[in-house]
């Protein structure tokens, strides 16, 4: 198996160049649960701490400080 991943690598590089084994590895780590599980967690983190920001300035009315 390891000689089929590594000609597949090979001929990835000849066909696409460095950017396109670049985007296969990163294709094939985001296919990984522990990876998709940490871009949740942390768009989950990223939009909490918006609604948490919004929440804390309320909107100021016409003639109160």
């Amino acid at each position: 198996m390891s000689a089929y991943y590594k000609a597949e690598s090979r001929q990835m590089s000849m066909l696409y160049g460095k950017e396109g084994l670049l985007i296969e590895d990163l294709r094939n780590d985001l296919q990984q649960p522990g990876t998709q599980a940490l871009l949740i967690v942390t768009a989950s983190g990223v939009v909490a701490a918006g609604c948490f920001l919004l929440a804390r300035f309320p909107e100021k009315k016409d003639g109160a400080d």
